[in-house]
């Protein structure tokens, strides 16, 4: 499984080709909410069912939706060259909660995209881990996880 850590800046459609941009770290202040995107891909069959389970220190509020792609027949009307793509299709843009709270679907050849909101609150200065712990269903075994630092 491929998983990438983007800003919430990035549109990240489900045929994108490419390498996406890794989001290292950002900086948020206190009372302040800050989200960033986490991308993932799954590179063969097995791999096709998640469950993503959230740790957090430092007593944060983290919470994960899924960015669901809709249809759109006609996305653009007169174009300039700040438009990401012109032609319909799939767009990412609904925000919707995980099955059960902790369960997505991976696609091969797909991107799926988690967005994760991390609301501050009157937290201390300093650095605050969040880690996302990724779990296939079939191997509770077998995890891969991504950590991103809100300070």
């Amino acid at each position: 499984m491929q998983i990438r850590p983007i800003s919430s800046l990035v549109k990240v459609f489900p045929d994108e080709t490419g390498d996406l941009p890794i989001f290292a770290g950002d900086t948020a202040a206190r009372n302040e909410t800050y989200s960033f995107q986490v991308a993932l891909r799954a590179e063969n069959e097995a791999e096709r069912d998640g469950r993503i389970r959230v740790a957090v220190s430092g007593g944060l509020n983290v919470e994960i939706r899924s960015v669901e792609s809709v249809p759109s027949l006609h996305p653009a009307g007169n174009t300039d060259s700040d438009y990401l793509r012109t032609a319909p299709g799939l767009y990412p843009d609904l925000l919707a909660d995980l099955e059960a709270h902790d369960r997505f679907n991976l696609l091969p050849d797909q991107w799926r995209v988690l967005w994760c909101t991390v609301r501050v609150g009157g937290a201390a200065p300093g650095k605050y881990p969040v880690t996302l712990e990724f779990t296939q269903m079939a191997d509770w075994d077998k995890s891969r996880s991504v950590s991103r630092d809100a300070a």
